[in-house]
This record gives structure tokens, sequence and C-alpha cells, in this order.
């Protein structure tokens, strides 16, 4: 069984992983705001999902969340970075408290959450400090760092500069962070879905493409975190029109600003 760490599993995507790899026999530590979700989410496998609430902005009470993690798993098999704030931009009149906000939990969220779980990570290579045998220090893998991007930071999205540019920033942090940490026995992967049925896409009033439910995400990354892939990057067919569309901006550009003057004509 696997010792796993995932934030932001009250709904969506977290519930979802936390629970598919409950399921399977892990042992998961889920980490959120909402105590009560939380505990809704461990209520269906009392025995392999433990609730710690943390808010994953709150840097100040990151040595305390390590000890948590540390007394109910000992060590971290996979950190699971889930946790995502969305705000919409008024092109016309920026909010920078409306950026701090998504930048505190979409970047820093992420920052915090590494710091809490590198020394557990570590110990993958230092099993002697938690008293067990030579033979488990030899069987056991390398760990692995999941965070959760989207694939918003593959092109610039109207609307969306706080959020997609956050997730285009995690993308960054991640993908430099998988060279730094490779010779200490970590893996670094980055997950940037689609769109995904899920509380914060509920609220979304524009046309979502290709949406998928959170059970069927789960899955995806999942195997992609099995697999120990660098991206895990889906729906294809939704990451493929990105990348093509990323490669002619001017089009992009011609074709997002049609919409919005159709859309304005109608108001």
């Amino acid at each position: 069984a696997k010792h796993i760490w995932i934030t932001g599993a009250g709904s969506g995507i977290g519930r979802s992983l936390a629970l598919a790899y409950a399921k399977a026999g892990n042992q998961v530590v889920i980490t959120g705001r909402d105590k009560e979700k939380l505990n809704q989410v461990a209520a269906i496998y009392p025995d392999n999902i433990t609730v710690l609430v943390w808010d994953v902005t709150d840097d100040q009470s990151a040595d305390a969340v390590r000890a948590a993690l540390k007394v109910r798993l000992g060590w971290l098999d996979i950190a699971i970075f889930n946790a995502g704030h969305c705000e919409y931009t008024d092109g016309t009149n920026l909010d920078t408290n409306s950026f701090r906000r998504v930048y505190e939990v979409n970047v820093f969220g992420i920052v915090n959450g590494i710091s809490v779980a590198m020394p557990l990570l570590k110990v993958l290579n230092e099993q002697q400090e938690l008293g067990l045998p030579k033979s488990d220090a030899i069987t056991r893998s390398r760990g692995q760092i999941v965070g959760v991007g989207s694939l918003s930071a593959m092109i610039g999205m109207p609307t969306a500069e706080s959020y997609g540019s956050s997730k285009a920033a995690a993308n960054y942090l991640l993908e430099a962070f998988r060279i730094d940490v490779a010779g200490q026995g970590i893996d670094v992967s980055v997950v940037n879905p689609g769109f995904v049925e899920t509380p914060m896409t509920a609220t979304n009033n524009f046309p979502m493409p290709f949406l998928m439910d959170a059970d069927a995400a789960a899955k995806r990354i999942i195997k992609g975190i099995d697999a120990r892939r660098h991206k895990i990057q889906f729906p294809k067919r939704l990451h493929w029109i990105l990348a093509f569309m990323a490669c002619f901006p001017s089009l992009w550009f011609r074709i997002n600003r049609a919409i919005l003057a159709r859309s304005t004509s109608k108001i």
C-alpha cells in the first residue's frame, strides 16, 4: 500500500482521487479547508482515509502539517497538490486582490505543499530514521510530487488572466523542480486537465468543450502517475487543438475577438 497526501480533496478531482486510491487499499491523508466535506469523503473508506484540515495558503502552519502527516503516515510515496482557485477577470479593471487570491492557492499553495512534503518524500532513501528494516528501504519506490495545473496554461484565454497565468506559473515551477530533485529519488509530474465537472466549473457561464466528470479525470491522472509521466494532459482532442492554436497566436486572437464581439452584440 502506498502513502498518499492529497490537497483540495473535499470535492471534485481531489475527492475522486482520494476515493480511488483508498478503494485500492492505499493509505490516504486528505486536506482542505472544509472539515465537513473532508469528513464526508473519509467516511466512505474510514480505514484508509484520514482528514487533516489545512489551508494551503497558510505557510505558517507548514511544520505542524508535516508533523501531523508523519504521525499519520510516517512517510509519503505520493504528494498530490490539487487545491485550486479560479476568479475571472474584467479586462477593463484588473483587481490585484483577485490575482493575489488566485496565485496564493494555485502557485504558492504548491510551494507550501512541496515544503511540507519534501522531508517525508526524502525518507524513501533514509528509512532507518523511521526504524524500518533495511529490507523495506530496498523495496520502496521513488517518491512522487504531482501538481494539478490546467490546459488553460497553454494559451491566453479571455477573462482568465489570473487563473491561466497562475497555472502557467505552476507548470514552470513543477517542470523546473523536476530537474532539480531528480537526483534525490523524487519524480515530479504536472497534470493539465481540460474542463472537469467540479464545483469550480459549475459556475462557468460559457461552453466547456469535452467536459468530463471528476471520476473519469481521476482515472486518467492515476494512470499517468503510475506510469510516472512528466506531463499528464487530457482530453487529447482539446490538448491538440490548443497546441495547434498556440502555434498561430494571431489566428487565436482573431477567433476570440470575433467570439467576444458576437457575445457583446447580443447583450
